[in-house]
């Protein structure tokens, strides 16, 4: 015990360094002028400069179109904290973003939505990030710690919500790319106005990857159409398709690692993923203090998985999330309340046989519905002093079926939870805040089945996150610094010697996040970020062990440079040593850290524009994920050049 208080110790020291080193860096740039508002939807709705008690980071176009890089995470991978696990490939196939060190099981424990409206499938499936195109992302928000208040199931470690443009600005471009290992893909794109908005993307793209049995091909359409009225009310239809079918290489031995990476010991293996979601939305403003917007959602994913037999996978999800903010007084002090109905309808159906086209010998349906009420108030208590406090109740009712067993498991559970938030602006560009909030997550689907039928119920995660932070900026600097201490109890995670999903015992999850950015001048910009976390168990068998994957350092940085018609980037990113997955006790050596490297230049003329792009431009060996003598090795050195058109 007198260890980890001294380790927390550390923490806040290096915190409190950190705040001092931040202030007395940029403060020879202080100033009286204001800031221009960043916009952000930390509350679920869009505000200017948001008081909300909480680390915030924006990723704007101008900063994704920087960036070296093919899909969103790829520019998420820059920022302070956010570890990103690709299994296969450029196109960033079954990857995984970790925020607060949760390892395997991350991508449960991160919420990522697209404008407001969750992603995350309801099973462990993992997110089709490329079918969301760059082109048309305005700006990405990095909301860490602690959503559940607010964004409910999965919102643990943070969320992360992609914003598209909805301007109607007036383009149309097409982009071709070819790249190492035969890839090559085409995109068009198109948005303008008339009496609305549209915007269409079209995309197809296909690579024979870089490890043997990595080919990967896929299609992808995006097309919205919406309408935004001068009186502040609007409305938008969403809808996207998109198809991908790649080989599955699987892992492989350290031996083969180390001299043959590009090998496969799964050569006939392969997985194929289609869908479509049309979202529906609108935005009603009542009066100056009374606005609501909501968004009807529907979604289904047809995944077909050929290894270890045969599976076909259908899910369907339908949600209705409405809301309202209303802007009010409590007593002479000024407040503004967000309250809010979460409801989400799914169902998962796999039928599995031996092989493709042979006949079916079980069937698993899950069925899942999940409702939410929810309320979150702010109240300026100065000019500068903002307080904040939320409640939540959630309830969400799984049952699972295995035909061939005719065993049926119900999975029902309720979780009310709260926050308390203060945020402070110290001037018109210093900022601090602080909150205490509880947390939660449910059983995926995909946690009550196991290989072989069904599993056991699971109960609800749940836990308590202190963190607080500050951050400042001017108009050619910026910094933010923010630590946090969680506690859970009962995560859910799989057990390699049961095989079951099991809840764990008791774990920790603390640390710092640091980010900072610099404009030099007109040519050159620098951003840069550092993590310190420390993820492990507090009670059980594995007490004081480190949670597998999760690196207790991380580091970013990236380097732009712009002049004329030229640009170039460099990002850096350095993951440090971890445990290896499923090594709960901590007995084997660590997986090795690494540095890696990406490039990117650019020239435009007229209505061309040229650009070339290095990943991993030092050939590094690594591993984002491995188990013990069980690796998945990233990509080699690839170069990819484009050519874009616009219209």
């Amino acid at each position: 015990m007198f260890r980890f208080q001294t380790r927390r110790a550390h923490i806040a020291c290096a915190a409190t360094v950190g705040c001092i080193f931040s202030i007395c860096f940029f403060s020879k740039a202080f100033a009286d002028t204001m800031l221009d508002p960043v916009v952000v939807t930390a509350t679920r709705f869009a505000e200017a400069n948001s008081a909300a008690p909480t680390s915030v980071t924006v990723i704007d176009h101008d900063e994704i179109e920087s960036s070296p890089g093919l899909t969103i995470v790829d520019v998420l991978k820059t920022r302070a904290g956010i570890d990103v696990r690709s299994l296969y490939g450029p196109l960033a196939v079954d990857a995984s973003v970790d925020l607060r060190g949760f390892g395997e099981t991350a991508t449960s424990h991160t919420l990522v939505l697209l404008d407001g409206i969750r992603l995350n499938p309801i099973d462990l499936g993992s997110i089709a990030w490329d079918s969301i195109p760059l082109e048309h992302v305005q700006r990405i928000e990095i909301i860490r710690g602690g959503g559940s208040v607010l964004y409910g199931d999965r919102a643990v470690g943070g969320v992360i919500n992609i914003i598209t443009d909805k301007s109607g600005r007036k383009s149309a471009s097409v982009i071709t790319t070819l790249g190492s290992y035969g890839y090559k893909s085409a995109e068009a794109d198109i948005a303008g106005q008339g009496p609305g908005y549209y915007q269409l993307n079209v995309k197809q793209g296909s690579t024979n990857g870089w490890r043997r049995n990595n080919e990967t091909d896929q299609q992808i359409i995006n097309a919205k159409v919406g309408h935004i009225y001068d009186a502040g009310h609007s409305w938008q239809l969403d809808a996207s398709y998109f198809a991908q079918s790649y080989g599955l290489p699987s892992g492989i031995s350290e031996d083969d690692f180390k001299n043959d990476p590009r090998k496969t010991d799964t050569p006939n293996d392969w997985a194929k993923h289609d869908g479509y979601r049309v979202r529906p939305s609108g935005a009603w403003v009542f009066s100056d203090t009374l606005r609501a917007e909501g968004e009807v959602g529907l979604e289904q994913i047809h995944s077909e998985f050929n290894n270890f037999g045969f599976r076909d996978n259908t899910v369907q999800t339908v949600s209705v999330t409405p809301r309202v903010k209303w802007q009010h007084g409590l007593g002479t002090l000024r407040s503004e309340t967000v309250m809010g109905v979460d409801s989400y309808v799914s169902n998962l159906h796999t039928d599995i046989a031996g092989a493709p086209d042979t006949p079916i010998f079980d069937t698993v349906k899950v069925d899942q519905t999940s409702s939410a009420l929810y309320a979150n108030n702010q109240t300026w208590l100065t000019e500068r002093w903002v307080t904040s406090a939320g409640v939540r109740w959630q309830r969400v009712e799984q049952t699972a079926t295995d035909q061939a067993s005719n065993e049926q498991l119900d999975n029902n559970h309720e979780k009310t939870i709260g926050e308390l938030g203060l945020s402070g602006f110290l001037n018109s560009r210093w900022r601090v805040f602080g909150k205490v909030a509880q947390v939660f997550r449910f059983a995926n689907t995909d946690e009550l089945t196991t290989f072989s039928g069904l599993g056991s119920a699971v109960r609800p995660e749940q836990g308590t996150l202190v963190q607080s932070g500050t951050e400042w900026r001017n108009a050619n600097m910026g910094t933010q610094l923010s630590v946090y201490d969680m506690k859970l109890t009962d995560e859910i995670a799989y057990n390699v010697v049961t095989m079951q999903n099991e809840n764990l015992a008791r774990t920790r999850h603390a640390g710092l996040e640091w980010d900072g950015d610099w404009r030099m001048s007109d040519a050159f910009a620098l951003r840069a970020g550092y993590a310190f976390t420390r993820a492990v168990f507090r009670a059980g068998d594995d007490i004081g062990k480190n949670i597998p994957l999760v690196p207790r350092h991380h580091a970013s940085a990236i380097l732009t440079w712009k002049k004329d018609a030229w640009s170039a980037s460099m990002t850096t990113n350095y993951v440090g040593a971890r445990q290896f997955g499923s090594d709960t006790a901590n007995v084997a050596p660590k997986l090795p850290p690494h540095t890696t490297a990406d490039v990117l230049a650019s020239y435009s003329w007229a209505h061309w524009k040229a650009s070339a792009q290095i990943r991993n431009l030092f050939d590094k060996r690594y591993a984002d994920t491995a188990f013990v003598n069980y690796y998945y090795p990233a990509d080699g050195r690839e170069l990819f050049v484009s050519l874009r058109y616009d219209m």
